[in-house]
This record gives structure tokens, C-alpha cells and sequence, in this order.
């Protein structure tokens, strides 16, 4: 599970609010966003509780704890994950 201050990743499609075709004006569906985790809900059930991500653009969305994704970052503002269910071998 993610914790409050890591970089996390998540595919757009997640994003909760604001809803994910609002974000789709500017990015492709499918896309992974990268995002410091700022804030958790409480909830007693993981599957509840979702994360403020702040973007680098300084904006911020809200997103399910369960489909944010730690990332290590490798340089100043690139990432490799490998995000549940993806399959490189289209």
C-alpha cells in the first residue's frame, strides 16, 4: 500500500475526481500518471479509502488507495512500473 509523501503511479481511468474525462481533454485513456501522495482517508476498509495525488503541475486528484502504485524514481522525473494487469506482450 502507498504512504502519505511517496511518488505513486495510476492508470487515468482510476482517478475518482475530478472524473476521468474531464482529465482525457488533455491525456489518452490508458495513460499512467505519476504524483506524491498528500493526503489519506480514513477508512477501516482499504477498498474505501482514496488518496489526494498532487501532480506536477500542482494540480491535485483523488484516486482510490487500492489503484495507487509506489514508484522508485530513477531521475529527476522519470519512473518504471509495472502497473497490475499490464502485459507488454500486445
Amino acid at each position: 500500500m502507498a504512504r502519505k509523501g511517496e511518488y505513486v503511479a495510476f492508470q487515468i481511468q482510476d482517478v475518482y475526481l475530478p472524473g476521468p474525462h474531464e482529465l482525457l481533454r488533455a491525456l489518452s485513456e490508458g495513460e499512467r500518471l505519476l504524483g506524491t501522495l498528500s493526503t489519506i482517508t480514513r477508512s477501516e476498509v482499504e477498498s474505501e479509502a482514496y488518496g489526494v495525488v498532487e501532480l506536477n503541475d500542482k494540480s491535485k486528484v483523488i484516486v482510490p488507495i487500492h489503484k495507487l502504485h509506489p514508484v522508485e524514481l530513477a531521475g529527476a522525473f522519470t519512473a518504471e512500473v509495472q502497473l497490475e494487469g499490464d502485459d507488454d506482450a500486445d
